[in-house]
């Protein structure tokens, strides 16, 4: 559903009477594609086989050398997560198992914050035009890893495939979606700064 959505947004016939918007379409359709490709091949195949790789790809780089670091540890925490817990034999009835899950997730939170407060002041610094929106799909996320919490507290429950699944998904997703074209807006203003 959301390729589709992107390839309605960016398909190059839509802008065939403004050349520039064109040649634009047809770059980020590259990324598009590239982008659903990739996830194609990590996507869940059976029961046994719905975890992540975890592997850092070019495709993720937004050109912010600071920010892609940042992501790469991401992606590096979540790959020891999956390395961890959801590969291992951990389990889900065991008192201390649940509690290597949640300092995961507690771990796995407070960088999130870190890294999303990082993001948000090269935004304000740069006057990122969508910033409110970029902050309300950082805030989502937080909501959904305190959900995760509170659902160990209440219930002593936490499920590493829910949770591989959804941080995995909504990294991979964030990236491509949200932090690549505020990535492009951070280059452009950087850029127009030495070009003055």
């Amino acid at each position: 559903m959301a390729y589709r959505c992107q390839v309605k947004t960016w398909h190059p016939d839509r802008f065939a009477h403004d050349p520039q918007r064109q040649s634009q379409g047809q770059k980020r359709m590259q990324e598009i594609n590239a982008a659903y490709s990739l996830l194609k091949t990590v996507a869940p195949v059976s029961p046994h086989n719905r975890v992540f790789d975890g592997k850092w790809d070019d495709l993720y780089s937004i050109g912010v050398s600071g920010i892609d670091d940042q992501h790469k540890s991401f992606f590096k925490m979540l790959n020891n997560f999956n390395t961890d817990v959801v590969f291992s034999s951990i389990k889900t009835t065991d008192d201390k198992d649940m509690m290597k899950i949640y300092l995961y997730v507690l771990n796995l939170r407070r960088y999130a914050l870190n890294h999303f407060l990082s993001e948000e002041e090269y935004m304000v610094k740069y006057n990122y035009p969508n910033i409110f929106e970029h902050r309300k799909k950082h805030d989502n996320f937080i909501k959904r890893i305190f959900a995760l919490e509170e659902n160990y507290y209440n219930f002593n429950k936490l499920s590493p495939d829910n949770i591989n699944d959804f941080i995995s998904s909504w990294l991979a997703d964030h990236i491509i979606r949200m932090d690549k074209d505020f990535g492009q807006y951070l280059k452009d203003q950087i850029d127009s700064l030495f070009m003055v």
